[in-house]
């Protein structure tokens, strides 16, 4: 059967889709948005779905989803602002901690890589010191029991630093705090060493000159309290005079901070 030539290279819709007696009109090649909605259901076009959406009630609801998210988002993306605090002068920009090597009670290596994930108290001094030290570790023990009463976990550790390596050994630091209170902890180092730390902390400290051998001299040092924080920071310093409950109050702040 012959073909008209004219036909031959187009697509015949009608021969494949003839109108219908319900929908004379019906052209499959109009697009589904310009075909009439008699036996379609166009319930979803583009301007059904944008009238929805559009609806005052539907406008306000996501309005104050979206409102919510931006405002949890931004609060979560801010920095926590730090408690307020009584005894202690915080820094205006905490500074980190440089490095430097000390020796612990146990014989153990302490570096300010140790100084992460908990609040730090350090307190300088020498254990043949006859009032200032045992009246300040005295102090600190009362304010450590305390926090431990109100939670066992809590994450402030106190630290003795020697700044005399020369009488104050390993074994003479952990007899000296344990008796205050056993959950201390000491260090000490080498005179190099010790000043790598002191000096970031500003802890002033001097020997009185003496013969080797000679274990009855004086040693001066600071009294301030130096406070680290988890991100081992340099964060605030208590100087005297020494008041417990203030002190208790501004550890309690800062342990349910983080």
């Amino acid at each position: 059967m012959a073909r008209d030539d004219a036909d031959a290279g187009s697509f015949n819709s009608r021969a494949f889709y003839p109108k219908s007696p319900d929908n004379p009109s019906f052209n499959p090649t109009e697009p589904l948005s310009a075909r009439p909605c008699a036996r379609y259901n166009c319930s979803m076009n583009s301007s059904n779905l944008i009238h929805r959406i559009t609806h005052p009630v539907t406008l306000i609801v996501l309005l104050a989803i979206a409102v919510g998210a931006g405002l949890w988002a931004w609060q979560w993306l801010q920095p926590h602002a730090p408690p307020s605090l009584i005894a202690t002068t915080m820094y205006p920009k905490p500074v980190l901690l440089e490095e430097f090597e000390l020796t612990d009670s146990q014989g153990e290596l302490v570096s300010n890589e140790q100084f992460m994930e908990h609040w730090d108290v350090l307190f300088f001094g020498f254990t043949h010191c006859p009032d200032i030290c045992p009246a300040t570790l005295q102090m600190l023990s009362s304010v450590e029991k305390r926090l431990s009463q109100f939670n066992p976990d809590h994450p402030i550790r106190f630290w003795f630093v020697s700044v005399d390596p020369e009488r104050d050994t390993p074994a003479v630091m952990s007899q000296y705090t344990k008796f205050f209170n056993p959950a201390f902890r000491a260090m000490t180092g080498p005179d190099t060493e010790l000043r790598k730390l002191t000096a970031q902390l500003s802890i002033a400290y001097e020997i009185e000159p003496h013969e080797a051998g000679d274990d009855q001299y004086a040693v001066d040092h600071s009294s301030a309290l130096i406070l680290i924080d988890p991100d081992g920071r340099l964060f605030g310093v208590m100087t005297t005079p020494h008041r417990p409950a203030e002190i208790l109050t501004d550890l309690t702040a800062l342990a349910s901070s983080r």
